[in-house]
C-alpha cells in the first residue's frame, strides 16, 4: 500500500518518468540479466544512466506470467515488452501480471522486463519471473506452431522494411503473424538493399516450430518424425533406406 500511495501522490513525477512509449529505444535500455521461469536476479544497481534497465526471458504465447521487481531503497516503474522493445503492458508499480502474446520474432519467443526507479534515482532491485498458468486461447494465436512440414510456409518478412527476407509461419497463422509484426513507426529509414532469400520453411520436429532453413542443411530421408523432403531443385543423397541424408542440388 505505501508504494501505491506514494505513486498516486507523485503522479506527475511517475508519468514524467515512465510515460509509455510506442517502443523503448535500444540506446536507453541496458539489458543486465537473463532469467528462466522461477528465477530471481542477483541485486541490480540502477543508476539512472541509461534511463532503463531490462531483464530478458523466453516464454510461450499463452503463458500467464507474474513479474515482481523488488527494492528496499527504490520504487520500480515497470513494463513487459516484446523482443523489439514494444510494450505489452506497463505499470507505475513493481508488479506485472500478463498473458504473453506472440513476440516480434516468431521463435524463440523473447520478452523483456524493462524498468526504472520512478524518480530515476540510484536504487537496488531484484527481478523475479514466474509462470503461474496458461491461456489456451492466447496460445492458439501462436502463428509458428507446427506438427509437420506441410503446416509451414515461407512469407515475406512483415515490418517496416522489406528487403527480401522471409519468415516461416503456420499456413493458418499468416494473418496473426502480419498483425503482430506490422510496422508501427512512421518515416522509417530502411537499408537500400534486397536479397533473394532461398531458405525454405520446415517444421522443427523437436520444438514444433516453423523455421527457415538453408536447403543444403536439411536432413532428408530416413525414418522418424525428423525426416524431411528436399525442396524443388534438390535431391536427397543418402547411403541407405533408413539412414538420413542431405539435400544436394540436382
Amino acid at each position: 500500500m505505501p508504494a501505491v500511495v506514494r505513486c498516486f501522490l507523485s503522479t506527475l513525477i511517475c508519468v514524467a518518468a515512465f510515460a509509455q512509449p510506442q517502443f523503448f529505444r535500444n540506446k536507453k535500455v541496458s539489458v543486465v540479466d537473463r532469467l528462466t521461469y522461477g528465477q530471481t536476479t542477483q541485486t541490480l544497481q540502477y543508476t539512472g544512466n541509461p534511463p532503463y534497465m531490462a531483464v530478458h526471458f523466453q516464454g510461450e504465447p499463452g503463458d500467464r506470467v507474474d513479474i515482481r521487481i523488488d527494492s528496499f531503497d527504490g520504487q520500480a516503474a515497470a513494463a513487459l515488452a516484446e523482443s523489439n522493445f514494444k510494450p505489452i503492458v506497463s505499470t507505475f508499480g513493481s508488479h506485472v501480471v500478463a498473458v504473453l502474446p506472440p513476440s516480434a520474432e516468431p521463435s524463440p519467443h523473447e520478452y523483456y522486463v524493462i524498468f526504472q526507479d520512478e524518480r530515476q534515482r540510484p536504487a537496488a532491485f531484484t527481478v523475479t519471473v514466474q509462470k503461474v498458468g496458461s491461456d489456451p486461447a492466447a496460445a492458439a494465436a501462436d502463428y509458428s506452431t507446427c506438427q509437420v512440414d506441410s503446416d509451414c510456409i515461407a512469407v515475406e518478412r512483415e515490418g517496416c522494411c522489406h528487403n527480401g527476407y522471409k519468415d516461416a509461419v503456420n499456413k493458418d497463422g499468416v494473418a496473426s503473424y502480419r498483425a503482430a509484426n506490422a510496422c508501427r513507426t512512421r518515416n522509417t529509414v530502411c537499408p537500400q538493399f534486397r536479397i533473394d532469400d532461398k531458405r525454405v520453411a520446415l517444421c522443427n520436429a523437436t520444438a514444433h516450430r516453423c523455421e527457415m532453413v538453408e536447403p543444403e542443411t536439411i536432413r532428408c530421408g530416413g525414418a522418424g518424425d525428423a525426416a524431411h523432403a528436399c525442396p524443388a531443385g534438390f535431391t536427397c543423397k543418402t547411403t541407405g533406406t533408413d539412414i538420413p541424408g542431405i539435400c544436394a542440388r540436382q
